[in-house]
């Protein structure tokens, strides 16, 4: 039985450059659960903090034996480009990085940490992640603390479905995820869907590309346990509905508009299509874990000084959440 640890890092909160580990420790938001990929199904799906999220991995020790371990960060924190790179230049490529897409950044160079993705078949184009080194220490750190050494850390934005052709838009609470090819888009805030909409159809009209056809993807709520069935309540989680609220009413008035908007912007050469509804987010992003050539489809945030020699799981390390501090204060001297 092929099974797999997945972790979905929901929030840190606080300014981690002045919040004491502890803290982000015991407040941080995660959902975690085990994928069996021979029957398609997450068991033990739970959401809660760190400490919760340890106690379940001492609690799986020997219990099973785990083929993959799983991080997906924020969206909100990674941004995704594509560089274009002469094939003679390659082996400088990282050493490029920082000073290409400089113009894209919002913070100095020094202060960002840069992943390349495979080279685009048949192009000189790299796919590019790109991450500040303080959150990239500090999820390092707090897996680390867990106990859990992953073979990949990756966007959660380049886990959302996608079909060959077209575009996928995941919404889910306050959060919309709009991936424009396989390892490219980005994660917003809801509210500026319009926008963002606005901005993508422009940038098609402008390159004559042909028409887009987005495909809605329902998230659903953060509890759940089959990638199949209905969900469960998950310790440490509360995602009920207000009561009188019906969010997928909600949820299909927002489509129709935007439709209806982009029909229009666009001349017809942007539609969105009916909604799919997942059972939960950690489902729909577990769908793409499922697909062949995963490797070709994510960006491995560790690299470089986040690369991690030996994966799985490590019970040694005991509650201290301080193995990596030297790493992490490094970048925030």
């Amino acid at each position: 039985m092929a099974l797999q640890l997945v972790v979905r890092i929901i929030e840190t909160p606080f300014d981690m450059a002045a919040t004491p580990l502890e803290q982000v420790w015991q407040h941080g938001l995660i959902e975690w659960g085990v994928l069996d990929t021979v029957v398609q199904s997450i068991n033990s799906k739970m959401t809660g903090n760190w400490p919760q999220f340890k106690e379940f991995v001492e609690r799986q020790a020997g219990s099973q034996g785990l083929s993959k371990i799983v991080v997906m960060v924020p969206g909100t924190d990674v941004l995704l480009t594509t560089i274009s790179m002469p094939g003679r230049r390659t082996r400088h490529l990282k050493q490029a990085l920082p000073f290409l897409l400089e113009e894209q950044l919002a913070t100095d160079i020094e202060d960002n940490f840069f992943a390349v993705g495979a080279k685009y078949p048949s192009t000189n184009q790299y796919p590019v992640a790109v991450v500040s080194h303080t959150k990239m220490a500090l999820w390092v750190e707090l897996l680390s603390a867990s106990g859990v050494n992953p073979d990949l850390v990756t966007s959660d934005v380049l886990l959302v479905p996608k079909a060959d052709q077209g575009w996928s838009l995941l919404v889910s609470g306050e959060l919309a995820w709009l991936r424009t090819d396989f390892l490219n888009g980005m994660c917003f805030d809801r509210q500026a869907l319009p926008y963002v909409l606005e901005s993508a159809v422009q940038g098609i009209q402008a390159e004559h590309e042909d028409d887009i056809r987005i495909e809605w993807i329902e998230g659903g709520a953060c509890s759940g346990s089959n990638l199949a069935e209905g969900s469960n309540s998950a310790e440490g989680s509360n995602n009920d509905p207000a009561e009188g609220f019906n969010p997928a009413e909600g949820s299909r008035i927002e489509r129709q508009r935007l439709d209806a908007e982009l029909d229009q912007l666009s001349d017809g050469q942007v539609r969105i299509g009916e909604a799919r509804v997942e059972s939960g987010l950690l489902e729909s992003f577990c769908q793409v874990l499922l697909a062949p050539n995963l490797e070709k489809r994510t960006i491995n945030l560790l690299q470089g000084p986040y690369q991690i020699k030996r994966s799985g799981l490590d019970f040694d390390l005991g509650f201290s959440i301080r193995p990596l501090a030297s790493l992490l204060v490094v970048w925030l001297v």
